[in-house]
C-alpha cells in the first residue's frame, strides 16, 4: 500500500484561490462566534440589571444565600447585580478588536 504525501486541494497552485477562500471562511466563522459571545454578554447583562432593579424597586436591598463552605447564611447587596450587569453590557458593546488594533 502506497502512502501519498501530496495533498490535492483542487485549486490553482499559481493563484492560491482555494487557500484564500479557506482563510476567509475561517475568519468569518471566528467573527460569527465573536458576535455570538457579544450578544450573550449583552443579554445576560440586561437580565442582571433587570433583576437588580426589580429587587431594589420592591424594597429588597439585600439577598441572602447559604454558603456551604462557611456553614452559615451570607448576604450581599442587590446593587451588585446592577453593577455586574452594567459591566457585562459595556463589555458586550465595546469594540474590543478595534481597541486592540489601536494599541499596536
Amino acid at each position: 500500500m502506497e502512502t501519498s504525501t501530496e495533498i490535492n486541494f483542487a485549486c490553482d497552485p499559481f493563484t492560491m484561490t482555494c487557500a484564500a477562500s479557506r482563510i476567509k471562511n475561517v475568519m468569518q466563522e471566528q467573527d460569527r462566534l465573536y458576535a455570538l459571545f457579544r450578544v450573550i454578554a449583552i443579554v445576560l447583562g440586561a437580565f442582571w440589571v433587570w433583576m437588580g432593579r426589580a429587587a431594589i424597586s420592591q424594597g429588597y436591598l439585600w439577598v441572602s444565600s447559604y454558603n456551604p463552605e462557611v456553614g452559615r447564611v451570607t448576604t450581599g447587596p442587590t446593587l451588585t447585580w446592577v453593577v455586574f450587569g452594567g459591566l457585562l453590557i459595556v463589555a458586550g458593546i465595546l469594540p474590543w478588536k478595534w481597541l486592540a488594533n489601536r494599541r499596536k
